[in-house]
């Protein structure tokens, strides 16, 4: 009877940890390669009839695109959450996926679902940055505009949402930068003429700086929000649907100029990469840059773009059988395709870095 009682309790002791090892959720998440997507083809998406159809990536209307070839592979990774023991077991011993805490991805409080539209908004602000970088460096005119006006700032009952700014104390506007740019030097408390057009009339206003924040410290600010966009009758559409953050900037804006611009930027070579895009045409470093490297081997790149911050980590991870170019501006990046394209070799990633 003891006997009987003994293996009873075994196995449900047994049954209980596979129960738990199943169906416990535990704190942590998983990264690993995600889908690559060509951003010189096409994706499919579903249409106001909710069919599937297929698109180009990149979409221009106004003007007839360019003929393209080749490959610009954006890259992207997989990340999972809710996950139990035995599927944290399973990911852990896989080359290509890295198990840590949940809380080295998502901020503390914040949700799956708070995390998606944070990406997403990532994301949005990806692709203008993107369409205004390409644009800008085809000459394409831009503004900028204001975005919101701040709690308490300076600029509340003269500025407004959607103004255009048009000078900033007599400096031309063109791009967000050049805001930044007019602004240098100034403090708080400093009077500025800011003119915008508002509804195609022009306006100017004094507006008292207020102080920077915690990392600006070489300027006042206006206490708004600016962006910059493409302005004219030629616009480009990125179609890529539950795609998030800001790391696909570089790629999309090789990719717009390739389409907007007369021959090849690849040569009909097949070309990943990475990086975020400022509307200067700065490229950033990004995270996951390993696992974006499995998923560009595995879909047969043959050169890698690399923020020069990130690249480090690229030399240090397996890359047999693709280039490490490494990239720090989109002028940069466009000089390393002209060598690629000539057959010369680009600027990589310094071993020893």
């Amino acid at each position: 009877m003891k006997k009987t009682r003994r293996s009873l309790a075994i196995t449900l002791a047994i049954i209980l940890v596979l129960a738990l090892g199943a169906f416990v959720q535990l704190p942590l998440a998983a990264v690993g390669p995600g889908p690559t997507f060509n951003t010189l083809g096409q994706t499919k998406v579903k249409n106001k009839d909710n069919k599937i159809v297929r698109v180009p990536v990149i979409e221009i209307s106004g003007t007839e695109p360019d003929q393209v070839d080749g490959n610009l592979d954006m890259v992207t990774v997989n990340v999972l959450t809710g996950f139990g023991f035995f599927t944290a077991l399973q990911l852990g011993i896989k080359s290509d996926w890295s198990v840590v805490p949940r809380s080295a991805l998502f901020p503390k409080g914040i949700s799956n679902e708070q995390m998606s539209k944070i990406q997403a908004a990532e994301m949005s602000r990806s692709e203008n940055a993107a369409i205004t970088a390409a644009m800008n460096y085809l000459d394409y005119p831009i503004a900028t505009y204001v975005g919101a006006i701040f709690k308490d700032s300076p600029a509340a009952g003269k500025l407004k949402s959607g103004d255009q700014i048009a000078a900033v104390n007599g400096k031309i506007i063109s791009l967000s930068s050049d805001v930044h740019a007019a602004l240098r030097g100034t403090k708080a408390g400093d009077k500025v003429a800011v003119s915008v057009i508002r509804d195609g009339q022009p306006i100017t206003h004094t507006i008292a700086l207020k102080s920077g924040a915690p990392d600006v410290t070489d300027r006042g600010l206006l206490g708004v929000g600016i962006y910059s966009e493409p302005i004219g009758p030629i616009k480009v559409r990125i179609n890529l649907a539950d795609v998030g953050g800001p790391s696909a900037g570089l790629m999309f804006t090789l990719a717009i100029i390739d389409k907007l611009s007369p021959g090849s930027l690849t040569a009909g070579k097949h070309i990943a990469g990475t990086g975020t895009m400022d509307y200067d045409g700065t490229v950033g470093p990004i995270g996951g840059i390993t696992h974006k490297l499995v998923g560009a081997q595995r879909a047969g790149a043959k050169y890698f773009f690399v923020p020069s911050k990130n690249c480090a980590e690229a030399v240090a991870a397996p890359h047999e059988g693709i280039t490490l170019v490494r990239v720090t501006t989109l002028q940069s990046a466009l000089d390393s395709l002209a060598k690629i394209r000539a057959g010369e070799k680009a600027p990589t990633c310094p071993v020893n870095n």
